[in-house]
């Protein structure tokens, strides 16, 4: 997986501003989705064209989605 960039949501972003813990856990929720761990996302679901992440950060539930190669979103589940 070798993506183009990486982008946040404006809820994302919001999160990240209001708490303090919030960007640690979407660094680490990241770097566990680019070492092919999914956290609670149904793995039979992720292909070679398309793999989405799902972890709970600061009680929240946040997407980690990444598409045919060219980014990898981070998103709130209602952003989609």
């Amino acid at each position: 997986m070798e993506p183009v960039k990486i982008c946040m949501t404006r809820g994302i972003a919001d999160a990240m501003s209001n708490d303090s813990n919030f960007p640690w856990g979407v660094h680490n929720a990241l770097e566990r989705f680019t070492s092919n761990d999914f956290g609670k996302a149904n793995p039979d679901e992720n292909d070679d064209e398309s793999k989405m992440g799902v972890y709970e950060i600061s009680g929240r539930v946040v997407w980690v989605m990444w598409n045919y190669g060219e980014l990898i979103t981070v998103l709130f589940p209602d952003e989609y």
